[in-house]
């Protein structure tokens, strides 16, 4: 079975890990009618990640048809971060944000570390902690 957080938090992180497990245990339920079964690794990742940076916003997570899953922050000035947690202690990313004065949004995409992400979070300014 997958692996969950070990002690059930509390306060606003507790709420979004509630969100998270539920979230997950209806994609487990519902995957294998689309022939696609979560990847307990991917999984096991995806907590570390979150367990890691308890204050970020919520994401919108998904399950890819490679089994791993994927979430997902939209900021409110067009910022995004994708990541898919490959199960492997890498995640591949896609990252975009609008830098003040830049006629354009900046782009990044590839393969980091559970720790690397983060740092790809701090390099494009992307605020996903709650409040922010």
């Amino acid at each position: 079975m997958a692996t969950e957080p070990v002690a059930r938090p509390s306060g606003a992180w507790g709420s979004v890990a509630d969100a998270y497990r539920a979230r997950i245990v209806s994609l487990r339920e519902i995957a294998p009618g689309d022939g696609i079964l979560v990847n307990d690794a991917s999984e096991r990742d995806f907590w570390a990640f979150v367990r890691s940076s308890p204050g970020m916003d919520r994401a919108e997570l998904s399950l890819l048809e490679n089994g791993n899953l994927r979430a997902v922050w939209e900021g409110a000035d067009g910022s995004h971060l994708g990541l898919q947690f490959r199960g492997d202690g890498t995640v591949a990313f896609v990252a975009f944000t609008k830098r003040a004065g830049a006629d354009e949004a900046s782009r990044a995409y590839g393969t980091d570390t559970l720790e690397g992400v983060k740092g790809q979070v701090g390099a494009f300014d992307l605020l996903l902690t709650a409040g922010a």
